[in-house]
């Protein structure tokens, strides 16, 4: 019953974050943060910028990874590619919905800030420690640029069509391609989530979920994990309402995505071993901050969280089930021919 309970939650809002994603998909030119990171150099700028433009996009550590690497064969130096690095990992439309869903309003903007700062001050100092610029590399011509090309989608120019073909091409993304790359880890994040509901008591957690040593100990776990940003939040809402404090949870959503072995290797390769020191050690610093601050500040405004992550959501059990089924349904690769999910 609690495992129905969660997915009853955050489905709705998983299936509200693949749609903005299909948005994204369907209507922003697939070259388009590429020729925005790769054009500045400032110190301030091109981390913001980076930071920015990573946050919507759902994207796991490793599927950050492909796009990372097309950013620096376009020549994006090495602060706007840290800072995408981060954000994008640590957030998306799809966990930050479901921050709303799962852990209120407070956490999901406390995750949102955090996260861009995290994202700007590590790819400030990565610059700093490492310098500004990665030597450009060729991108790889496919001969379809300039040369008259006619078909709908090409590795130039995304999908083309009618506002409604490129609306339909982007759900289709979405509930499909997006959808298999999380589901499976949704899934387990919300068996975990309702363990941990059901059989954890509040009270094991109250002599040593708070403090400093908590968040430097949530860092070290999540560190050799691989976990996604949506799947991390279900897990963050259970362990908050086992009694952990805000902080440590909004430690774990932090670092764990942003800063596990695969993510931390790429940089090595990318950047050199100096960046990829200074980038785990920039992330877990500011994470932690991060967290203590959230704390002092849930302390000294008596912000209930807890009250906050059980809220009563504006939408029925019946469009809630609805809208959950047709998730699953999505998730279920011979059922999407009848879902209108593949091409006839």
């Amino acid at each position: 019953d609690t495992f129905i309970a969660v997915c009853l939650e955050a489905l709705p809002f998983l299936a509200l974050g693949l749609c903005i994603a299909g948005l994204l998909k369907s209507f922003v030119p697939d070259d388009l943060v590429m020729r925005l990171l790769g054009r500045e150099s400032s110190w301030i700028s091109s981390p913001i910028k980076g930071a920015l433009l990573g946050t919507p996009i759902p994207l796991c550590s490793c599927s950050v990874i492909p796009v990372v690497t097309s950013l620096k064969r376009q020549g994006a130096n090495k602060g706007s590619l840290t800072a995408f690095l981060v954000s994008a990992p640590e957030t998306g439309a799809d966990s930050l919905s479901l921050s709303y869903a799962l852990l209120g309003p407070v956490m999901l903007f406390a995750r949102l800030i955090s996260a861009l700062v995290t994202a700007v001050t590590t790819a400030v100092a990565v610059m700093a420690f490492t310098g500004k610029d990665i030597p450009a590399e060729p991108a790889e011509n496919c001969g379809c640029c300039g040369g008259g090309q006619t078909e709908q989608k090409s590795c130039c120019g995304g999908t083309q069509g009618t506002l409604w073909q490129r609306f339909i091409g982007g759900q289709r993304h979405a509930f499909t391609m997006l959808l298999d790359d999380t589901f499976k880890w949704m899934m387990g994040a919300f068996i975990l989530t309702a363990v941990i509901r059901t059989y954890v008591p509040m009270e094991i957690f109250s002599g040593y979920s708070y403090g400093f040593w908590a968040m430097v100990l949530t860092v070290v776990i999540g560190f050799p994990i691989y976990i996604c940003a949506s799947a991390s939040t279900p897990i963050a809402a259970g362990l908050l309402l086992s009694g952990v404090s805000p902080g440590v949870a909004l430690v774990f959503m932090l670092a764990g995505p942003a800063s596990n072995v695969a993510t931390v290797a790429v940089v090595k390769n990318m950047m050199g071993k100096t960046a990829a020191v200074v980038y785990v050690l920039t992330i877990s610093i500011v994470s932690i901050i991060a967290g203590l601050t959230l704390n002092a500040l849930v302390d000294m405004y008596n912000w209930d969280i807890i009250a906050q992550a059980s809220h009563t959501h504006i939408m029925s059990q019946e469009i809630s089930i609805i809208i959950s089924v047709f998730v699953v349904l999505c998730a279920i690769k011979p059922m999407r021919p009848y879902l209108g999910l593949v091409k006839s």
